[in-house]
């Protein structure tokens, strides 16, 4: 299995790592001027040559901001993935506990 798919430790490590990126995120952008934002990105070319890269920013001009937007996404897209993974758990344990259909 993909390693982005695999985790150690128990909820309380989880939420700790994810509370320190959390504040790490915090005070990067509490030092940013809004004109920070608009500052321009030039990814690596071996970055900018891949098919993802291609695929989600194709020629648009990077800044600082649309990297943030884009992080946001990201991240949205995979609290996502947390939301039905636990529905369908919780579905999954609600018929285990209902025993076999009639």
């Amino acid at each position: 299995m993909d390693a982005e798919f695999l985790t150690a430790g128990t909820l309380a490590d989880l939420t700790a790592r994810y509370d320190a990126l959390h504040a790490a995120v915090q005070t990067l952008l509490a030092g940013l001027a809004d004109a920070d934002l608009n500052r321009p990105v030039t990814p690596p070319p071996e970055v900018v040559a891949t098919p993802e890269f291609q695929q989600f920013h194709g020629s648009a001009t990077l800044t600082v901001g649309y990297c943030f937007l884009h992080i946001m996404q990201h991240c949205a897209l995979h609290a996502g993935h947390m939301q039905l993974t636990l529905q369908l758990l919780a579905e999954a344990e609600e018929a285990r506990r209902a025993g076999p259909a009639p």
